[in-house]
């Protein structure tokens, strides 16, 4: 690694968004140096990183963060403006265990999300989700998911694809609606708890 590429990268693991920028335009002279390096495009990286610096703070290369709070009653945001699409580039975070999204105006989840090969803590509550995407089953080390307060007309049957998940949160007011669904669920699953959360989350 020559001593261009060190520098490169230690200004895009900076948490100056200034430096980033210029990192992302000197990448460009580092194109298939970089892309072999973090295992993605640049386009991608740049696009998930735009998109990620207007909800949070982020130090250090993307395809290295394991943990990211997205929640909208979490992050600072003076203009309020709530998550309403993520960007298909979401799939770069490869190394993600805990990723946060709950109340914000996310109506469908990219397929994209099934490539999160490491991902065990999902909290999608708050949002005005209709269904989860079959690629959810891809999702093989995913411990726990937060649906809370989704008006859910049935209970997504790709959460019964899911087959490490071990904790279901919904609220009082689901458990009741799907108390059928729920007993074949954890007919199916004889490891998964469905609980009323109320303040056992980590976001």
């Amino acid at each position: 690694m020559t001593k261009e590429f060190r520098n490169l990268l230690d200004l895009l693991k900076s948490d100056n968004p200034d430096n980033v920028y210029l990192g992302l335009t000197l990448a460009q002279n580092f194109k298939e140096e970089f892309e072999k390096y973090v295992k993605c495009s640049l386009e991608d990286y740049e696009e998930l990183y735009r998109f990620l610096i207007e909800y949070a703070s982020i130090k250090g290369l993307l395809t290295g963060i394991k943990r990211i709070n997205w929640s909208f009653w979490s992050y600072p945001k003076p203009q309020n403006v709530k998550i309403k699409e993520l960007p298909k580039s979401i799939r770069i975070l490869q190394k993600i265990k805990d990723l946060g999204l709950g109340n914000n105006e996310i109506k469908e989840l990219p397929v994209e999300i099934g490539e999160l090969i490491n991902l065990q803590y999902l909290h999608l509550s708050e949002n005005p989700l209709e269904k989860l995407p079959k690629e959810i089953q891809k999702l093989e080390k995913l411990h726990s998911l937060w649906l809370d307060g989704i008006k859910f007309d049935v209970l997504p049957p790709e959460i019964a694809t899911i087959k490490n998940l071990r904790y279901l949160y919904l609220d009082y007011i689901q458990l009741e609606k799907f108390e059928r669904e729920i007993t074949l669920l954890q007919k199916n699953n004889r490891n998964l708890q469905v609980q009323d959360n109320e303040d056992d989350t980590p976001f």
